[in-house]
């Protein structure tokens, strides 16, 4: 399938309310489900390998920067198995926003769990590792060369974001695309440049407003932060043609 090569911001942003109004609650209740089990198979990770009090102060000095080549690489690591965990869930959240908004299937909780004895498993998981890959390298290579300052944060953080805006639409690729992971992710990098500003001020929105469940003691986070994923869905289908 063709693609358009720019994306209209006020179709895009009607469509990701569209689609958050229709999916906020099982969306909100599947976000809430996959944050609790993950958190209890981390305290039960840590619990296991370090114990509580131990993790606890290890955290207070651990610093990336400051890691051996081994250590490093463990960190990844670790980091590597946390995608693994959710990267099909996250998949499987886009699939509700595409179920919500095509209306050919109910979105169900169940389509959390879609990808994870599916085709798409090991496309996503690849996809998502690639990117971690290449974030995590960057963020350390920089905070490496260019220090520890305020000043070298705040550029380390500027390209994250710029990282994470270019590649936006790699995993909705994947999955409802059929793209392996270097198209993806070339696709998602070639479209969302030509985008930059229009999909950086939509994700600003749709995380401000994902933020604002903070407000309601914290548990409205889970039912305004999809709009994060509805954005998302939406950015991507604002690029097919109709």
């Amino acid at each position: 399938m063709e693609t358009k090569t720019y994306l209209s911001f006020e179709t895009t942003l009607d469509r990701s309310f569209e689609v958050y109004k229709k999916t906020f609650l099982i969306a909100g209740i599947a976000f809430l489900l996959l944050t609790v089990v993950l958190l209890m198979m981390f305290m039960t990770g840590v619990n296991f390998f370090f114990g509580f009090e131990n993790f606890a102060e290890k955290m207070k000095t651990f610093n990336p920067e400051e890691l051996s080549t081994e250590g490093t690489l463990m960190y990844f690591g670790g980091l590597s198995l946390i995608v693994i965990l959710i990267a099909p869930f996250n998949a499987g959240i886009l699939k509700i926003m595409k179920d919500a908004d095509e209306g050919q299937e109910e979105p169900t909780i169940s389509s959390l769990f879609y990808y994870i004895n599916s085709k798409y498993f090991i496309p996503i998981v690849t996809t998502t590792i690639v990117l971690s890959l290449f974030g995590f390298i960057l963020n350390i290579g920089l905070e490496k060369s260019i220090g520890g300052s305020s000043f070298g944060k705040v550029i380390s953080m500027l390209i994250s974001i710029a990282f994470s805006v270019l590649t936006l639409i790699a995993l909705p690729n994947v999955i409802f695309k059929d793209m392996n992971p270097s198209e993806a992710i070339i696709n998602s990098i070639t479209n969302c440049s030509r985008n930059f500003l229009k999909i950086l001020l939509l994700m600003i929105i749709a995380l401000i407003i994902g933020y604002l469940g903070i407000i309601g003691l914290c548990i409205g986070i889970f039912f305004t932060f999809p709009i994060y994923f509805a954005m998302q869905y939406a950015i991507f289908k604002s690029f097919q043609l109709k």
